[in-house]
């Protein structure tokens, strides 16, 4: 995924259950949006290894502590890299922050949780899938937002500073004004 030019990576710590339950073709589809994903874990080089053979993944690391997670973050960072991390344990915390875009199951240590951008339900990262074009979206229904917002006050300001509108006009264009916004909002789903 290009996100303003710059390429995007994704990195995950695969010591919880819900990595564990990342099913090859939710991998498969994140990995469409993706353009490189690494493992960093301080889990063992077998188990580490045999997750990365599960799902492909041909750059992953072992052993790794969280400093070293942390400067993996900010040297991609360094190179122009949008990075998404997913993590749930305390040691995942900086590099969580360090992250352009963090996230955490609902199982998650609270220190993990409050460092994420994003909590999921449940610790099945199938529900991730989506997760990218739903923010892709999201932002398009924010600029058409910001649109109307901006062709409204381009007309009611100077109708209301010419005193061409009543209060009760005035309300209602409001009224309207945020109706819209909301409709347009509601059509994400």
């Amino acid at each position: 995924m290009r996100v303003n030019g710059r390429a995007s990576c994704g990195m995950i710590s695969p010591s919880s259950v819900a990595f564990r339950r990342f099913s090859k073709r939710a991998f498969t589809c994140s990995n469409r949006s993706i353009n490189a994903v690494e493992i960093l874990s301080g889990d063992a080089n077998a188990a580490v290894a045999d997750v990365a053979n599960q799902l492909n993944i041909l750059n992953y690391s072992a052993s790794v502590t969280p400093v070293e997670k942390y400067d993996r973050l900010r040297a991609l960072k360094a190179d122009g890299r949008r990075v998404l991390m997913i993590g749930d344990g305390l040691n995942d915390t900086a590099a969580l922050c360090e992250a352009h875009v963090s996230i955490s199951p609902s199982s998650a240590l609270d220190a993990a949780r409050s460092a994420s951008d994003i909590v999921f339900l449940g610790e099945n990262l199938d529900q991730l899938v989506g997760l990218i074009p739903l923010a892709k979206a999201s932002q398009k229904r924010i600029t058409e937002n910001f649109r109307i917002a901006t062709f409204y006050n381009v007309i009611a300001v100077p109708v209301a500073i010419a005193g061409l509108a009543t209060p009760l006009i005035a309300a209602l264009a409001m009224s309207l004004s945020s109706i819209s916004v909301t409709l347009n909002a509601l059509r994400i789903r």
